[in-house]
C-alpha cells in the first residue's frame, strides 16, 4: 500500500459544514428556472445534491442544496415568492459532528468482525470487516484493484465458490459515490444477514423469510462494496460532502472524476460534465480512471471464468427511494426504449413492491431518464445493459426522499438495508423464473 500518498490524502483540516443549510426549491415556470438556475451558480459555497447539475433544473423545476447561511438567506431574497423554499436541514455540520463522534465512539476499540450493523464504517475498517468475514465457503473476497491513493478494492463472492458452477451470476457495486454513506452500510448488511440465515439466525423483517434470504443462494453473488475508497475515506477525512474519486486531473488543478458518468454508453451526453473541477466530470473518455477500469476487468473476469453468465447487474446509491431500470442516457443519445422493458418494469415493480412491505417506505420504479426527472449518460446500468448485454440491469436509489439526504442518519441502516434486501430477493426469484 502506497503508504505516503495516504498520508497525504488527509487534508490539514476538515471542510467546517456549520451554519450551512439544505434547502429544497421548486417551481412552475421556465421563466423562474432560468432565474434560479442564473441565482445558484453565483453561489460561492453551493453543493447541489439533486439534481447534479444546474443544467438539469431544467428537466426537474426542484432542486436540493447545501449553502451558508448567508447564501441561503440571499437565495431566498433573490428568488422571491416565484419558488417554493424549504429548509430541510438547519445546521448540517451539526449533523456532520454528531455523527463524526458517534462513530469514533461506537466503534472505539473494535476490530474485523465485531464492528456493529448500526454504525457506519471508515475504509479501513469496512476492509477489516471484509477479510474477518471472509470464510473461504459461503463468503470469499479478493483485491481486484488498487486505487490511486493506494487502497484495495475488493470483490467479495458469496455462494458456490466452485468458478465452473453453472448457477447464474448477479454482479452488484455499491458506494461508486463518495458521500452515500448509507450504500456500502446496507450492502454489508446484506451480506451478514445472508451469512447469519445460512447458520440459522434469523435476521429477517417479516416481509421476506428466511428460507426466501437462503435462497438467494441459488445464484452466485459477486459484490464490490466500496467501489471508491479514496473519495470514501475522503468524507470521513476532510470533506462529508465530497463526490468523486481522488485521482488528479491531468492539466488542472481539480481532483477527481465521476466514476458513475466513466462508462461508454452515452458518456459526455447529458449529466456528464467535460469541466475537471465539475462534481459530475465523466473524465475525457470512458475508463480513464482506475475505478472504471477496475469494475468492467472483474465483469469480464467473472464472465469469461466459466459456469453460469452474468444475469443482472445492480448499482446501489442515494437518495431518492428509486428503481431504475435503463436508459439513463438521454433520449438524443438512444432515441429507441430497451426491447427489454416489460421484463425490467416488471422487476422493478415486485422491487417496489417488496420495498413497501418491509417498512412502508414508497419506492418509485421506472426508466431512469424518466423517474430521476432527467438524463445522465456514462452509466454502469446503461453500460451493463447496453454494451455487455446484462438483460435485467439496475440502479436503487436507497433512502431518503430528502430530509435527511446523503446525511442519513445510522439508525436507518438496518431498516434501509432490509429494504435493500428484499428487493434483492426479487432480483433472485426472477432469475429463478427466466431459463
Amino acid at each position: 500500500m502506497k503508504f505516503a500518498l495516504l498520508l497525504t490524502s488527509v487534508a490539514l483540516s476538515e471542510k467546517d459544514y456549520h451554519g450551512f443549510k439544505v434547502i429544497r426549491a421548486s417551481w412552475e415556470s421556465s421563466e423562474q428556472t432560468e432565474l434560479v438556475g442564473s441565482v445558484l451558480e453565483r453561489l460561492d459555497t453551493i453543493n447541489l445534491w439533486q439534481p447534479e447539475s444546474f443544467e438539469n433544473i431544467n428537466y426537474t423545476r426542484t432542486v436540493d442544496f447545501l449553502v451558508s447561511e448567508k447564501e441561503a438567506f440571499e437565495f431566498k431574497r433573490r428568488v422571491g415568492n416565484g419558488a417554493n423554499v424549504v429548509t430541510l436541514i438547519e445546521d448540517a455540520g451539526d449533523i456532520i459532528a454528531h455523527q463524526a463522534t458517534e462513530q469514533k465512539r461506537a466503534t472505539r476499540g473494535l476490530r474485523g468482525a465485531s464492528y456493529p450493523y448500526d454504525q457506519f464504517l471508515t475504509y479501513s475498517q469496512l476492509e477489516e470487516w471484509i477479510l474477518a468475514n471472509d470464510d473461504g465457503e459461503l463468503m470469499s473476497s479478493e483485491i481486484i484493484g488498487e486505487t490511486y491513493e493506494g487502497r484495495n478494492i475488493y470483490g467479495v463472492h458469496l455462494g458456490d465458490q466452485d468458478p465452473t458452477s453453472n448457477k447464474k451470476k448477479v454482479f452488484m457495486e455499491c458506494n461508486i459515490h463518495a458521500r452515500e454513506w448509507i450504500t456500502p452500510s446496507t450492502c454489508r448488511y446484506f451480506i451478514h444477514m445472508l451469512k447469519s440465515a445460512k447458520n440459522g439466525v434469523d435476521l429477517t423483517p417479516t416481509s421476506f423469510s428466511m428460507q426466501e434470504l437462503v435462497n438467494i443462494l441459488d445464484h452466485n453473488w459477486y459484490i464490490i462494496v466500496s467501489m471508491n475508497p479514496d473519495g470514501y475515506q475522503y468524507t470521513f477525512d476532510s470533506d462529508r460532502m465530497w463526490r468523486k474519486n481522488r485521482e488528479p486531473n491531468q492539466g488542472s488543478q481539480c481532483v477527481g472524476t465521476d466514476l458513475n458518468r466513466q462508462f461508454p454508453v452515452g458518456h459526455l451526453t447529458e449529466g456528464g460534465s467535460p469541466n475537471p473541477c465539475h462534481f459530475g466530470y465523466a473524465g475525457t473518455a470512458p475508463f480513464t480512471s482506475r475505478e472504471a477500469n477496475i469494475w468492467r476487468d472483474w465483469f469480464m473476469q467473472l464472465r469469461n471464468a466459466g459456469g453460469g453468465d452474468i444475469e443482472a447487474q445492480i448499482s446501489v446509491h442515494s437518495y431518492s427511494q428509486l428503481i431504475m431500470p435503463p436508459w439513463a442516457s438521454d433520449r438524443a443519445a438512444i432515441p429507441d426504449e430497451p426491447e427489454d422493458t416489460f421484463y425490467q418494469m416488471e422487476v422493478a415493480n415486485r422491487m417496489k413492491t417488496a420495498a413497501f412491505e418491509t417498512h412502508g417506505k414508497v419506492y418509485v420504479a421506472g426508466q431512469s431518464r424518466d423517474v430521476l426527472g432527467y438524463p445522465a449518460g456514462g452509466m454502469a446500468e446503461d453500460y451493463a445493459y447496453g454494451d455487455l448485454g446484462v438483460k435485467l440491469s439496475m440502479l436503487i436509489e436507497l433512502r431518503d426522499t430528502g430530509d435527511f439526504g446523503f446525511l442519513l442518519p445510522a439508525t436507518e441502516i438496518i431498516p434501509t438495508a432490509e429494504e435493500l434486501v428484499a428487493m434483492l430477493v426479487q432480483v433472485s426469484k426472477s432469475l429463478s423464473s427466466t431459463k
